[in-house]
């Protein structure tokens, strides 16, 4: 704006002189002003009558009647409200309105340079939101998240049984009441477990010399029931020596079991191995359970593939295993049932599987299945005799030959357990000493 006002009287001058002689020369003069100021794209000199008698290029400015004759300045505005023409009247010496000087105005530079405004205000902005942010994050971590995490890490430690492990530097806050309360756990919780493991290692200790004590009048019963068995008893009195031997046996068993669980959960992780081929763990399991099987009216399926492999396991503990799966298929398994026995070897792994059609297992008992005293729902509503420690017993001899029981089952159509021995065949050499 100020710059029209201030180019147009030398613009219409220069036009009033040089006209005569060539617009070349007209051209030359304008130029000279109109790089003073890069916004001006364009001069146009129009009559009162709206007659172009000079246009900078090729095109003119467009001028409406009204501001060509007007004896004011008239400016044109878009849509933004940016200046886009100015129409200035030109008065020569002598006072006559003449012409006009219409200038187009370029938004260009303006918008540029309001773009690199923008773009400034943006940058710094963004700049100050980084500030902002990392000083927010190192302030919260400095006084939150670290302390926070070291109780988090303490907590963990707890949980892990490491419970001497107390959080330093405790503040004089909320966190560090909190860090105050898990040291304080942390404490108490040692020195409960501490007194736990001294009745726990009382207890192991007491069930070790109970079952060992067993050991010697079953022993000694077991002598005198051999002998009566070579003596010629009445029908009466052999019934219930078999009742009698029956208990025996179950009894046996328990103490067997009690001994183990102890053993294992004394540390004895290790059970004391032998090479031996597989039908000597297996000997005499066949007649015994095929007897029970022809009293129960049950159909009883005995298979052992490759039974002359050797295998370093623990004999007696992998018999008992067995035992104590068949004790529970038949238990479980009415009259007119099956139950199968399949042994068999795959590369170096010994695999053991016991199946029948008995009751099954509820759904939500199988979790619960091979923990310490569990009997199931199906035992309380038939009825069962059982300790509940038997399948748990299979499990801790099973992990300490580093192998792993599973079950499967549907209720009412019977239940699959297999038991798997990770590398225990080796090469028929069974001259070799006890494995720890």
């Amino acid at each position: 704006m100020v710059f029209s006002d201030l180019a147009t009287r030398p613009i219409g001058d220069a036009y009033s002189t040089y006209s005569s002689v060539g617009i070349l020369r007209v051209r030359e003069e304008v130029q000279k002003f109109t790089k003073l100021d890069s916004n001006i794209s364009n001069v146009t000199i129009v009559g009162t009558d709206q007659t172009n008698y000079f246009n900078l290029l090729n095109s003119a400015v467009e001028v409406d009647s009204a501001s060509a004759s007007a004896f004011t300045t008239t400016v044109y505005k878009n849509s933004s409200g940016a200046d886009t023409r100015i129409v200035v009247p030109y008065f020569d010496t002598n006072g006559q309105h003449q012409f006009a000087v219409a200038y187009s105005i370029s938004t260009a530079e303006l918008e540029l340079s309001i773009k690199h405004e923008i773009e400034t205000i943006v940058l710094f902005s963004l700049l100050g939101l980084l500030i902002a942010a990392g000083a927010t994050y190192y302030l919260i971590n400095r006084l939150f998240l670290i302390p926070l995490e070291s109780v988090s890490l303490a907590s963990q430690a707890i949980s892990d049984g490491q419970y001497s492990d107390h959080i330093g530097d405790v503040r004089n806050d909320e966190i560090g009441d909190l860090a105050r309360s898990v040291n304080q756990m942390a404490t108490k919780l040692e020195n409960d477990i501490t007194k736990l493991k001294e009745l726990d290692s009382m207890k192991n200790e007491f069930i070790m010399i109970t079952s060992h004590n067993l050991r010697t009048p079953l022993t000694i019963i077991e002598g005198y029931m051999e002998m009566l068995r070579s003596s010629e008893l009445p029908e009466k009195v052999s019934a219930m020596l078999d009742t009698i031997e029956s208990g025996l046996k179950t009894l046996a068993s328990f103490s067997e079991d009690i001994l183990t669980i102890a053993s294992i959960e004394s540390g004895n992780t290790t059970l004391s191995s032998h090479k031996i081929e597989i039908n000597e763990i297996f000997k005499g399991i066949d007649e015994t359970y095929s007897s029970v099987a022809e009293q129960k009216q049950i159909t009883f399926n005995w298979q052992v593939q490759d039974s002359q492999k050797v295998v370093l396991v623990s004999k007696t503990n992998i018999r008992g295993v067995v035992r104590n799966l068949l004790d529970n298929a038949f238990k479980f398994t009415k009259q007119s049932g099956r139950v199968s026995l399949e042994v068999q070897t795959i590369n170096n792994d010994l695999i053991i599987k016991v199946s029948d059609t008995g009751i099954g297992i509820a759904p939500e008992e199988m979790p619960k299945l091979f923990t310490k005293f569990h009997r199931g729902t199906s035992t309380y509503k038939y009825d069962y005799q059982g300790t509940g420690i038997g399948l748990y017993a299979t499990k801790l001899i099973v992990q300490a030959h580093k192998g792993k029981v599973t079950a499967s089952s549907t209720l009412g159509k019977g239940s699959t357990f297999t038991v798997t021995l990770p590398n225990v065949v080796v090469n028929n050499n069974i001259s070799s000493s006890p494995t720890a």
